[in-house]
């Protein structure tokens, strides 16, 4: 009987992936390549400010490497991940989304309410009316369990 968990992607899971597994890394830019636009594909850089696949900064070096992949087996040199590793991490939200289409589990973070007291002063026969303010605070939860996911 093979007993499986269910993994559940966060942020830490994919910074952690990433530093730690040199295919993810590859698979990563493969994954945010294919969401560059055929027309950006072409020239290797960004001409959409769309919020998909590789930043203006990013996207000649990140293109060159995705062109290259498939000649070398899909991995990367030495040089090639110390350069690359540490720019994929910035794209860990889009890697989460491509994890979920693909089927994943993935956990975005929870908002968690902070509740402020507020004192609101009309006039001096007036009452004082304290008002409770609202201010929702991102809050990412660590997953400790991981394995290759899905991008």
């Amino acid at each position: 009987m093979h007993n499986s968990k269910t993994l559940v992607w966060d942020r830490d899971a994919i910074f952690d992936l990433l530093d730690n597994n040199d295919k993810a890394v590859a698979r990563a830019i493969l994954a945010l390549y294919k969401r560059q636009t055929a027309a950006e594909q072409s020239v290797g850089n960004t001409q959409e400010h769309n919020s998909v696949g590789f930043t203006a900064f990013d996207a000649p070096f990140l293109s060159s490497l995705a062109e290259s992949l498939p000649r070398y087996n899909n991995k990367l040199t030495i040089r090639q991940l110390a350069k690359a590793r540490p720019m994929m991490k910035k794209y860990w939200k889009q890697l989460l989304d491509i994890a979920e289409e693909n089927g994943a589990t993935v956990k975005k973070a929870a908002v968690k309410v902070k509740t402020k007291k507020m004192v609101a002063m009309v006039d001096d026969n007036d009452v004082v009316d304290i008002v409770p303010v609202v201010e929702p605070e991102i809050v990412a939860e660590k997953t400790a369990e991981y394995e290759w996911g899905s991008f």
